[in-house]
């Protein structure tokens, strides 16, 4: 299929207009998960070691956090653009990122996918488990 072809069947199928931009500034690896903050005034972005909050009115990286094990998931806290959650190998983290160092929640397996909804965090890992985690 052309990418013609694809743009206008995503522009008919969800009836708005397609402007696309592409960020390749930021990683050098496949990126593996994204999400906007709740107020849309940050996107976060991760690859293998790179975890990135890019500015929603610029798209240039305002933050980048380097790890030494793989990120393979990652989201914004609900109700807080200043907090992201990424999931690595056995951790699901915080990462308040105007403000300092990542902190880590041990897992039994690779955290593979996290979802946010009001007061909960859920976190799908390898060891076939959905883990639901409520905010206090």
């Amino acid at each position: 299929f052309s990418s013609y072809f694809f743009n206008s069947l995503l522009t008919s199928f969800f009836f708005f207009s397609i402007d696309r931009q592409t960020l390749s500034q930021g990683h050098t690896k496949a990126v593996s998960g994204c999400d906007w903050s709740s107020d849309g005034s940050c996107l976060v972005s991760c690859s293998d070691e790179v975890l990135n909050v890019w500015d929603s009115s610029t798209f240039k990286v305002i933050q980048s956090l380097q790890q030494q094990s793989k990120i393979s998931s990652c989201g914004f806290l609900p109700k807080d653009s200043s907090a992201v959650l990424y999931g690595s190998w056995k951790q699901l983290n915080l990462w308040r990122y105007h403000s300092g160092s990542p902190q880590s929640c041990p897992e039994a397996s690779i955290v593979s996918s996290i979802a946010t909804h009001s007061n909960y965090i859920a976190s799908a890992s390898h060891d076939s488990t959905v883990k639901l985690w409520q905010l206090t």
